[in-house]
Protein backbone atom coordinates (compact mmCIF):
# COMPACT_ATOMS: atom_id res chain seq x y z
CA UNK A 1 0.00 0.00 0.00
CA UNK A 2 1.14 3.71 -0.89
CA UNK A 3 -0.93 6.73 -0.64
CA UNK A 4 -0.68 9.72 -2.39
CA UNK A 5 -0.84 12.32 0.26
CA UNK A 6 -1.77 15.86 -1.30
CA UNK A 7 -1.42 19.00 1.32
CA UNK A 8 -0.17 22.14 0.32
CA UNK A 9 0.23 23.44 4.43
CA UNK A 10 3.22 22.70 6.38
CA UNK A 11 1.24 21.95 9.68
CA UNK A 12 -1.31 19.90 8.07
CA UNK A 13 1.50 17.85 5.91
CA UNK A 14 3.50 17.60 9.04
CA UNK A 15 0.57 16.00 11.24
CA UNK A 16 -0.30 13.64 8.01
CA UNK A 17 3.37 12.86 7.45
CA UNK A 18 3.64 11.78 11.55
CA UNK A 19 0.58 9.89 11.14
CA UNK A 20 1.34 7.78 7.95
CA UNK A 21 5.07 7.15 9.46
CA UNK A 22 4.09 5.96 12.94
CA UNK A 23 1.54 3.75 11.11
CA UNK A 24 4.32 2.23 9.02
CA UNK A 25 2.62 3.37 5.35
CA UNK A 26 4.30 4.61 2.61
CA UNK A 27 3.72 7.44 0.98
CA UNK A 28 4.29 9.99 -1.65
CA UNK A 29 3.78 13.95 -0.12
CA UNK A 30 2.67 16.55 -3.13
CA UNK A 31 2.12 20.15 -2.80
CA UNK A 32 0.04 21.23 -5.97
CA UNK A 33 -2.23 19.69 -8.74
CA UNK A 34 0.75 19.89 -11.23
CA UNK A 35 2.43 17.05 -8.82
CA UNK A 36 -0.49 15.22 -8.20
CA UNK A 37 -1.29 14.71 -11.65
CA UNK A 38 2.20 13.78 -12.07
CA UNK A 39 2.33 11.21 -9.94
CA UNK A 40 -1.37 9.49 -10.52
CA UNK A 41 -0.47 9.39 -14.23
CA UNK A 42 2.34 7.04 -13.05
CA UNK A 43 0.15 5.64 -10.42
CA UNK A 44 1.22 2.17 -11.70
CA UNK A 45 5.08 3.08 -11.49
CA UNK A 46 4.61 4.68 -8.29
CA UNK A 47 2.72 2.19 -6.19
CA UNK A 48 0.03 4.54 -5.87
CA UNK A 49 -2.87 2.47 -3.92
CA UNK A 50 -4.73 5.20 -1.83
CA UNK A 51 -5.43 9.12 -2.36
CA UNK A 52 -5.47 11.46 0.76
CA UNK A 53 -6.48 15.06 -0.63
CA UNK A 54 -6.52 18.54 0.52
CA UNK A 55 -9.62 20.41 -0.83
CA UNK A 56 -8.04 23.69 -1.53
CA UNK A 57 -4.17 23.91 -2.59
CA UNK A 58 -2.76 25.60 -5.87
CA UNK A 59 -2.22 24.37 -9.18
CA UNK A 60 1.54 24.61 -9.38
CA UNK A 61 1.47 26.21 -12.81
CA UNK A 62 3.37 29.51 -11.94
CA UNK A 63 6.55 28.10 -11.29
CA UNK A 64 7.77 27.01 -7.87
CA UNK A 65 5.06 28.06 -5.63
CA UNK A 66 3.88 26.62 -3.13
CA UNK A 67 0.69 27.72 -2.57
CA UNK A 68 0.75 30.73 -0.80
CA UNK A 69 0.00 32.74 -4.08
CA UNK A 70 -0.95 30.33 -6.57
CA UNK A 71 -4.59 30.01 -6.81
CA UNK A 72 -5.16 28.75 -3.32
CA UNK A 73 -8.63 29.48 -3.44
CA UNK A 74 -9.53 27.09 -6.30
CA UNK A 75 -10.92 23.49 -5.21
CA UNK A 76 -8.33 21.23 -6.98
CA UNK A 77 -8.66 18.49 -4.90
CA UNK A 78 -12.29 18.05 -6.83
CA UNK A 79 -9.76 17.26 -9.71
CA UNK A 80 -7.61 14.96 -7.97
CA UNK A 81 -10.73 13.30 -6.84
CA UNK A 82 -11.57 12.95 -10.57
CA UNK A 83 -8.41 11.23 -11.58
CA UNK A 84 -8.61 9.27 -9.18
CA UNK A 85 -11.47 7.77 -9.52
CA UNK A 86 -11.01 8.10 -13.02
CA UNK A 87 -8.20 5.13 -12.86
CA UNK A 88 -10.20 3.17 -9.98
CA UNK A 89 -7.99 4.57 -7.04
CA UNK A 90 -9.69 5.14 -3.78
CA UNK A 91 -9.52 8.30 -2.73
CA UNK A 92 -10.95 11.21 -0.10
CA UNK A 93 -11.01 14.77 0.72
CA UNK A 94 -9.54 15.67 3.58
CA UNK A 95 -10.47 18.91 4.85
CA UNK A 96 -10.36 21.74 7.89
CA UNK A 97 -13.96 22.87 7.08
CA UNK A 98 -17.36 21.85 7.53
CA UNK A 99 -18.66 19.47 4.78
CA UNK A 100 -22.15 22.12 5.05
CA UNK A 101 -19.59 25.24 4.73
CA UNK A 102 -20.38 27.75 1.98
CA UNK A 103 -16.97 26.94 0.07
CA UNK A 104 -17.60 23.07 0.87
CA UNK A 105 -21.28 22.23 0.09
CA UNK A 106 -21.17 22.14 -3.26
CA UNK A 107 -18.42 19.79 -3.61
CA UNK A 108 -20.21 17.70 -0.80
CA UNK A 109 -23.30 17.87 -3.49
CA UNK A 110 -21.54 16.71 -6.09
CA UNK A 111 -19.98 13.56 -4.38
CA UNK A 112 -23.07 12.31 -3.56
CA UNK A 113 -24.24 12.48 -6.90
CA UNK A 114 -20.85 10.62 -8.19
CA UNK A 115 -20.75 8.23 -5.67
CA UNK A 116 -17.78 9.45 -4.03
CA UNK A 117 -16.69 8.35 -0.49
CA UNK A 118 -18.01 10.90 2.26
CA UNK A 119 -15.22 13.86 3.19
CA UNK A 120 -13.49 13.66 6.25
CA UNK A 121 -13.95 17.17 7.53
CA UNK A 122 -14.26 19.58 10.52
CA UNK A 123 -16.81 17.52 11.96
CA UNK A 124 -16.92 18.86 15.33
CA UNK A 125 -17.46 22.23 14.15
CA UNK A 126 -19.12 24.52 16.38
CA UNK A 127 -20.61 26.11 12.90
CA UNK A 128 -20.56 25.47 9.61
CA UNK A 129 -18.18 28.35 9.02
CA UNK A 130 -15.40 26.86 11.39
CA UNK A 131 -12.03 26.13 10.44
CA UNK A 132 -10.42 23.62 12.24
CA UNK A 133 -6.74 24.19 13.95
CA UNK A 134 -6.15 20.19 12.41
CA UNK A 135 -7.19 17.75 10.29
CA UNK A 136 -9.18 14.15 10.90
CA UNK A 137 -6.45 12.09 9.44
CA UNK A 138 -7.48 9.30 10.85
CA UNK A 139 -10.79 9.67 9.88
CA UNK A 140 -9.45 9.68 6.41
CA UNK A 141 -8.10 6.35 6.41
CA UNK A 142 -11.01 4.96 8.63
CA UNK A 143 -12.86 6.12 5.11
CA UNK A 144 -10.60 4.34 2.72
CA UNK A 145 -10.90 1.03 5.05
CA UNK A 146 -6.65 1.42 6.12
CA UNK A 147 -7.24 0.37 9.55
CA UNK A 148 -4.16 1.59 11.39
CA UNK A 149 -2.51 0.83 15.30
CA UNK A 150 -4.68 1.96 18.19
CA UNK A 151 -1.40 3.54 19.52
CA UNK A 152 -0.91 5.79 16.46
Amino acid sequence: MKILLVEDTARHADDAINILQRAGIEFIHVKNLDFAEQALLKSEQYGITHVITDLFFPQGRSGNSNGVDNNILEPCGVAVMSLANAKGIPCVICTDGHHHGDRYDWVTQMGRMLDWPGMADHRRARTRSDVAETKDWEFALEILDITIPISV
